[in-house]
């Protein structure tokens, strides 16, 4: 098992490396699913943390939105993780 910055970065990299994956959250969360559930299909110890992680790492890797000026970031508003 990885630590959890060793995962979150395994994620992250996933993630990147899955630009153009169809369903790109969904395949991230197959990809990590002995993280995210048990043999049951029940969430593991930490599992729905994992899972949330996935997709706001998604949406904040390629939701942010650029502005007309300068290309500076606008504010994304954020909904709780």
């Amino acid at each position: 098992m990885k630590t959890n910055i060793e995962l979150k970065k395994a994620i992250v990299n996933w993630l990147l490396e899955n630009e153009n994956t169809w369903q790109r959250v969904n395949s991230c969360h197959e990809n990590f699913k002995n993280y995210i559930y048990d043999n049951n299909g029940n969430y593991t110890n930490g599992g729905e943390v994992v899972s949330r992680f996935i997709y706001a790492a998604d949406k904040l890797i390629y939701s942010a939105r650029v502005s007309n000026k300068n290309d500076v970031p606008c504010a994304v508003k954020q909904e709780p993780v």
